[in-house]
């Protein structure tokens, strides 16, 4: 199943629930766009919410200013690559000996161009591919490669990005709770614009607020993620002197739909881990790897079922 297409039709609610929400897990850890609160300045009175998956930024924008970190000029190219498995938790009203087990394997490939050297920066680029594989509990859901997709994004003080668009693949049916189908491929663009820290000092500590929500079989799950980040230090990144930053994030998930007539709740909690890297500069974004684990309930009034959901996700910046 690619970003655009829905999960095929299974038996039972909690099924359908679950071939949806194993092509969520894909995503689940993404970042899409940040509502920055720097820890060294007070935080700024946020916008109004827009649409789902569409970021919240503080206005008005700082300026940027000497010895505060950007967003070099540029155009840069990047390969995403995850992994992640979703197995039933067994419990006494479950008798199948077999483990049931469903593993997503995403490719992304994607360019951005970074123009302007003002305030705000416009950011202007391609999904060029965008692939999702599954064994497993849904072994007929096999995507197909889209793409590509334009989009375009804002750096507002060169570093922080916000108000992501896209001209979706195939928009969502006009009668559909749900966010555009092409949420999770545009949730991986917003992963490889890193919100930057205002230096490359030490210890320095920020933090956003992410909320997302994806359609996935007729379900609309809501993916809230506040992520802490710290600047640990010089590094070495694919042998090039990098800045290395830790992220911290705390996971939760909402979600309610009526699949086959018969209303399936779902909600998750989770925390992911991640390691990033700048150039040494902290103009350019390097890559990374992020990690999380996250369990899953999902109801249906008569049936309950807990789910074990960890994913693993690596960036490259490709050098041409």
């Amino acid at each position: 199943m690619a970003a655009h297409s829905r999960s095929r039709a299974v038996r039972s609610p909690c099924s359908a629930a679950l071939a949806g929400l194993t092509l969520l897990a894909a995503s689940c850890v993404r970042a899409p766009a940040p509502e920055p609160v720097p820890a060294t300045r007070p935080a700024e009175t946020p916008a109004a919410a827009g649409t789902p998956g569409t970021p919240r930024a503080a206005e008005p924008a700082a300026p940027v200013r000497r010895g505060e970190l950007a967003y070099a000029p540029g155009t840069f190219v990047y390969d995403v690559t995850s992994e992640a498995s979703i197995e039933l938790m067994r419990d006494s009203t479950f008798l199948r000996a077999a483990p049931l087990v469903d593993t997503l394997t995403t490719a992304v490939a994607l360019s951005y161009q970074i123009g302007g050297e003002g305030t705000d920066r416009l950011v202007t680029g391609t999904i060029d591919s965008f692939t999702v594989r599954s064994t497993g509990l849904v072994p007929g859901a096999r995507a197909p490669q889209v793409g590509p997709i334009p989009f375009q994004a804002t750096l507002l003080a060169g570093r922080l990005p916000a108000r992501f668009t896209t001209q979706p693949a195939s928009p969502a049916p006009p009668d559909s709770t749900c966010a555009a189908p092409d949420t999770p491929a545009l949730a991986l663009v917003r992963d490889v614009l890193v919100p930057l820290p205002l230096s490359a000092a030490p210890g320095q500590g920020w933090e956003d607020t992410v909320t997302t929500t994806v359609c996935r079989a007729t379900i609309p799950v809501t993916t809230r993620a506040v992520r802490s980040y710290r600047v640990i230090g010089p590094a070495t990144h694919d042998g090039e002197p990098a800045l290395a930053v830790s992220r911290a994030t705390r996971i939760t998930m909402t979600g309610q739909g009526t699949p086959r007539g018969q209303t399936v709740t779902v909600l998750g909690a989770g925390h992911g881990a991640g390691s990033l890297y700048l150039d040494a500069a902290g103009t350019r974004y390097l890559g990374g790897v992020d990690s999380s684990t996250v369990e899953l309930t999902i109801s249906n009034g008569t049936q309950t079922r807990r789910f074990l959901q960890q994913s693993r996700q690596e960036t490259r910046l490709r050098r041409e």
